[in-house]
């Protein structure tokens, strides 16, 4: 038997608590240990984004150069482990569940093993040896530093897997060492975004309990899927809440204005800027959709910008 997990996310908890309850995975693995079948082995393959090294608050806190689309890889790497520990600290009931994995099927005679396979938001967790060795132990997985497969192939079950992102221009940048744009516009803006616009509503007279309740709703942001919903998301958040309105759209000026300022963003649109509309021309749209916000278009200009980043 093969068991496929994909996406869970598990994440430091800086940027909101989004992570699934350890009694969650049990339930997993406890229903398909008591069903009907008698399997020869256990498979469980982990298909991507199981850590989500993105969704941290820490990038805001270290230099440019030091994030993961940095010059400095050493210093991008001791960074990306601190995530990781973070992660591992907060999810150590969902990592126990997975690394003892035979505990739910001690009747099975054949091997019980784990396959883990790098996704995108956790594609850090491949790069970088120090990081390959951690996620190995935590798993219960052997090899060191040895690195992982971007597929799962098993010609005995006829399955192929791969998380998938490989086809996706911006989630993808052709190598692994390569950072695609979607990491920066998940760590740069969407990372950033709820604690800008807190930032901005500090000196205005909202009760305690009232700013609580901002902070809480602005983290759903980490939720909407695809990004390309974030215009409409974030419209939404300037419509019902007409007193936050000024900090919403300021907030959003200024990350915009602050993604589009970022070394390997310049970089990257002239990589990817030629004739046409081309991928540089899609992922500018997201400034300036931003920047339209206070406008009477913006509705159109959201709609517009999500209907051709679809698939992002």
């Amino acid at each position: 038997m093969v068991v496929v997990i994909s996406d869970l996310h598990l994440c430091d908890e800086t940027v909101g608590k989004h992570n699934v309850n350890p009694e969650e995975v049990q339930m997993v693995f406890k229903d398909l240990a008591a069903s009907p079948f008698e399997p020869e082995e256990i498979v469980l393959v982990l298909l991507g984004d199981i850590f989500d090294i993105n969704r941290s608050t820490l990038w805001m806190e270290v230099p440019e150069a030091e994030r993961p689309w940095g010059a400095d890889r050493n210093k991008a790497e001791a960074h990306a482990s601190d995530v990781l520990e973070g992660i591992i600290e907060r999810n150590a009931g969902v990592l126990e569940a997975l690394r003892e994995l035979r505990s739910f099927f001690g009747h099975i005679r054949g091997k019980v093993e784990t396959v883990y396979v790098p996704g995108n938001h956790d594609r850090l967790c491949s790069l970088f040896p120090s990081l390959r060795t951690r996620v190995r132990l935590v798993l219960g997985i052997e090899g060191g530093e040895e690195g992982f497969l971007p597929f799962y192939d098993n010609e005995r079950y006829g399955i192929f897997a791969t998380h998938g992102h490989e086809c996706d221009v911006f989630n993808f940048e052709g190598a692994l060492e390569a950072a695609p744009i979607g990491d920066l516009i998940t760590a740069e803006f969407i990372v950033r975004l709820p604690p800008t616009i807190m930032g901005h509503v500090e000196g205005m007279e909202l009760s305690s309990e009232e700013k609580e309740h901002l902070r809480r709703n602005l983290q759903e942001i980490d939720d909407v899927r695809p990004y390309s919903a974030i215009f409409d998301w974030l419209l939404y958040q300037v419509k019902a809440n007409a007193r936050l309105r000024k900090s919403i759209e300021v907030a959003a000026e200024e990350l915009a204005s602050h993604f589009e300022t970022l070394t390997y963003v310049q970089e990257w649109y002239s990589k990817h800027d030629r004739w046409g509309f081309d991928e540089a021309d899609k992922i500018q749209l997201i400034p300036r959709v931003l920047t339209s916000l206070r406008l009477d278009v913006a509705s159109s200009l959201a709609r517009f910008a999500s209907k051709i980043l679809a698939p992002f």
